[in-house]
């Protein structure tokens, strides 16, 4: 204990006791320590027992400050000593309250200092006096979110708070660097819809770069969904997906050729629940609401053209419904009926083509066919099994259902080696050697390792055979 002053209490107040103090009562096991001056300056004199007449000190009239030590720590009881849980209330209700929306940054630690109330969408720190400090220390309201930048206009490091931050720097480490520049106040649950766009953008940013190229006029299935499992690439008007080795399994996800729409049926002949896609689809069940219904049969491939001329037809065939109460004249029923024959004609001629050019372009299990250009343009190729050189293009190749192609990148299977497992119309990789299986025949020897050891040795004991 002490005090500086005995002429004055709290700076204002005069008590009239400064150069007065003649004797001085000490209690045991203290010190007093007499100031001729304030603030405990000049001549002193430390009194371990009480004097009751200063004189023999030298320090009649003459005290202005002095200081009081004990040797002994007083005891407090324990009925007065304060509760942990009630000091940290009691800070806790020192701290200022902020509405939701809203936030207070702080220039100090512990959330002292200079601070700024924002309540804004985009606010600029420096047009709220805030001079480029650094925010040390940010109270939030309730169901708020804030975002902090470096610099003005949504630039620079950023920094997500979702709560209140007694100490920014250190809990988050940012060792000194200036928060200062624009602040974003965003409602809890437009927060949380911002972060669930971002990873959907991002998952399906992820997807579309391992996403196969389709030519137009053709389509993949897959088993599973986002574009897994085994597939079938199908390029037919009217393809039966028992012959494809489809096994009535599901489609549980597809991807079509630009300009291209897939019709799939529950079951062969273009029978039972049918259903239209006309772009990728990373999931069919959920999004078609087919719960599970299997969609193996048959898939039909129309081009665009095809497709859009049978839509104006059901659309001209839907108006004709609509009015049909009027009646038509004779001549006016002739010309519709030979408008409609003549367009069923050309639907058809465009189909024929179209099935036909794909049934040329077919290419069996095991086997691949290269292009000299890309984009499977100019002279091709179709090739089988293994080759130890490739004489013709590398430019783009066309890979044949079932099957999985190992290319080398010199002959004789020598070099960098490259998996490949649909067709590819830009062949970066310069080919000298290929090896293709077909997956089925491949697996079924897997299921069998005797049957495959004695197919292998056949033709050896055949020729021994024919030699004797």
């Amino acid at each position: 204990m002490f005090c500086n002053n005995l002429g004055v209490v709290d700076g204002t107040h005069k008590t009239g006791w400064n150069d007065v103090t003649s004797s001085i009562l000490v209690g045991p096991l203290t010190t007093v320590t007499l100031y001729e001056k304030y603030n405990f300056k000049g001549k002193h004199v430390a009194l371990k027992a009480s004097s009751p007449n200063l004189v023999n000190s030298g320090f009649n009239d003459i005290v202005s400050s002095l200081h009081i030590k004990s040797a002994v720590k007083p005891v407090i009881p324990h009925h007065l000593k304060p509760h942990p849980k009630k000091v940290n209330l009691a800070a806790h209700l020192l701290k200022p309250k902020v509405q939701a929306g809203c936030a207070l940054i702080f220039r100090k630690k512990n959330f002292q200092g200079t601070h700024v109330q924002i309540c804004e969408e985009s606010v600029k720190l420096e047009k709220q006096g805030w001079k480029n400090w650094q925010v040390l220390s940010v109270i939030i309201g309730q169901s708020t979110v804030v975002n902090l930048y470096e610099s003005a206009g949504l630039k620079g490091h950023k920094l997500v708070l979702a709560k209140d931050d007694s100490d920014v720097a250190a809990h988050h480490n940012f060792k000194g660097k200036v928060l200062s520049g624009t602040v974003i106040i965003t409602p809890a649950a437009v927060h949380k819809a911002q972060v669930h766009k971002q990873a959907v953008h991002k998952k399906k940013a992820a997807v579309h770069l391992h996403k196969p190229k389709i030519q137009s006029g053709c389509a993949l299935l897959f088993r599973k969904k986002n574009f897994q499992g085994t597939h079938v690439q199908i390029c037919e008007e009217s393809a039966n997906l028992n012959k494809e080795g489809w096994k009535n399994w599901q489609v549980l996800s597809l991807m079509t050729g630009e300009n291209t729409v897939v019709k799939l049926y529950e079951s062969v002949g273009l029978k039972g629940k049918k259903i239209e896609v006309a772009k990728d689809d990373p999931d069919v069940a959920a999004h078609h609401k087919f719960k599970g219904k299997v969609l193996s049969g048959t898939v039909t491939i129309t081009p665009p053209a095809v497709h859009k001329a049978h839509a104006h037809k059901q659309a001209i065939h839907t108006k004709k419904v609509v009015v049909a109460h009027k009646p038509a004249s004779h001549a006016h029923k002739a010309k519709a009926h030979k408008a409609a024959t003549k367009a069923k004609a050309k639907v058809h001629a465009k189909v024929k083509a179209h099935a036909k050019a794909h049934a040329a372009n077919k290419i069996a299990p095991g086997c691949f066919e290269v292009y000299e250009h890309p984009k499977f343009v100019g002279k091709s190729k179709k090739v089988c099994g293994n080759v130890p050189d490739i004489d013709f293009g590398k430019a783009s190749v066309k890979i044949g259902n079932f099957t999985v192609c190992d290319f080398w990148e010199h002959k004789n299977y020598k070099g960098k080696k490259v998996q490949v497992l649909l067709d590819e119309p830009n062949h970066k990789e310069h080919t000298g050697s290929a090896k293709c299986h077909d997956v089925r025949t491949k697996a079924k020897a897997a299921a069998h390792p005797k049957k495959a050891e004695v197919a292998k040795k056949l033709p050896k004991a055949k020729a021994k055979a024919t030699k004797h």
